[in-house]
């Protein structure tokens, strides 16, 4: 399949409209989360994780050596994962879709 030029620049745009958006929706909802009174201490380092992926957009920080296995939401438990050494990354995302795919290539 070939794609055009002019395909290709559409597509990047709408790329960066829904990346634009995305992290304007999440920096809203970290920021009312933020201003919710008697907020634990704890959740400190959750919405920071949260406002580096989904605001700032940059990933999460797992050294190069460090094994990682992928998996379609919970077909994996996460405990033999973290038992065999590695970090389970989702790849699904919570995303429906992505999740029917998984369930395509590897049923349960």
């Amino acid at each position: 399949m070939i794609i055009s030029s002019r395909d290709r620049e559409r597509k990047e745009r709408q790329d960066k409209r829904f990346k634009n958006k995305q992290t304007q929706t999440s920096a809203k909802y970290l920021r009312r989360i933020e201003e919710l009174s008697g907020a634990p201490s704890g959740m400190r380092p959750f919405l920071d994780t949260l406002r580096r992926i989904y605001v700032e957009m940059k990933g999460i920080d797992i050294p190069q050596t460090q094994k990682t296995i992928g998996t379609y939401c919970v077909m994996v438990p996460q405990e033999l994962i973290y038992a065999a050494g590695a970090v389970p990354v989702k790849l699904c995302s919570g995303n429906y879709t992505a999740f029917l795919i998984g369930d395509d290539i590897a049923p349960p």
